[in-house]
């Protein structure tokens, strides 16, 4: 059972720096990705980078998709796919959900149980 939990938390960990390192080259990229985020300051960029990290597959194949020198956003097929997007956003987010469910009640599973006895020596009751 540790091992299976150790196996989940390093995959969870790879999928999270594979995110960190897709954000900063989605971050660079950003202005072609979405035309609204042109002039946008930090405060946002920090603010969508989680959700960069958690989506980066979906993000980078958008990327990889779009037309060279023609930005995502402005596609009209762009708006029309938004309402896809959210919602394999809402089933990502169930998804998530069900699976840090699951990680608890598995590490809580794992976790070893009280010891049998102490070792301390016992006391005698004498009336």
């Amino acid at each position: 059972m540790e091992s299976f939990v150790s196996w989940l938390l390093s995959l969870v960990f790879a999928y999270i720096l594979a995110g960190c390192a897709a954000a900063v080259v989605l971050h660079l990229r950003l202005n072609r990705l979405d035309t609204a985020s042109i002039g946008s300051g930090w405060f946002f960029r920090i603010l969508i980078t989680p959700g960069m990290i958690a989506l980066w597959p979906l993000l980078t194949l958008a990327w990889m998709r779009m037309a060279p020198g023609r930005p995502f956003a402005a596609s009209t097929e762009g708006a029309a796919r938004m309402g896809r997007l959210r919602q394999i956003h809402g089933i990502l987010v169930m998804v998530v959900t069900v699976l840090v469910a699951l990680a608890v009640a598995l590490a809580l599973a794992a976790r070893p149980g009280p010891p049998a006895s102490s070792g301390l020596p016992q006391m005698e009751h004498r009336p």
